[in-house]
């Protein structure tokens, strides 16, 4: 699974950049979480991402005009070298987490095209080994070409998913 850190600060990215929260969840349940603790996640980084602008909002309220002026310099120097720094971090774990979720959708998409063509093998075997009447015969055989045809038909399907989710990949990586 992914670091904890990276998925806090990729939740609070998209939290700043207001994507709503089941897009969100469909993003980290693709990384391996489950909804509920992605939900608990979410709600506990917002709670929290609140409560500390709450604190910066009273401590700037407290303090003299001098004190601000002078620790808003201070900051505006923090804040740029910090701010510069977890960019690169966010733009790492913003690739590794667009890789594992691609990763995932290929694993998921091979594991579904395994299944059906071990269906299918069953199939055929089946077939081959039950003494089925002439009649009959063609039946199946016009079955076994339709589900042949659908395996086809579904392989064409993920190859195409998996070609588009490359080529998505490749413009988020582009863009940065």
């Amino acid at each position: 699974m992914v670091n904890d850190e990276i998925i806090d600060s990729t939740i609070l990215r998209m939290l700043d950049a207001e994507i709503d929260d089941s897009t969100i969840i469909s993003t980290l349940t693709d990384v391996g979480m489950s909804e509920n603790d992605s939900r608990d996640r979410i709600n506990k980084l917002r709670d929290s991402k609140n409560s500390e602008l709450n604190k910066k909002i009273n401590l700037e309220k407290d303090s003299s005009d001098e004190d601000v002026d002078s620790s808003n310099n201070e900051n505006n120097y923090s804040n740029e070298y910090l701010s510069s720094d977890s960019n690169m971090d966010d733009d790492s774990d913003a690739k590794e987490l667009g890789e594992i979720t691609d990763q995932n959708d290929r694993n998921f998409n091979d594991d579904k095209i395994k299944e059906v063509d071990e269906k299918i093998e069953d199939l055929k075997k089946t077939v081959i080994n039950t003494k089925v009447a002439p009649v009959n015969d063609s039946k199946l055989n016009e079955k076994l070409s339709d589900l042949s045809a659908q395996n086809n038909a579904l392989m064409r399907i993920m190859k195409d998913v998996l070609e588009v989710n490359r080529k998505i990949l490749t413009e988020l990586e582009s863009k940065k």
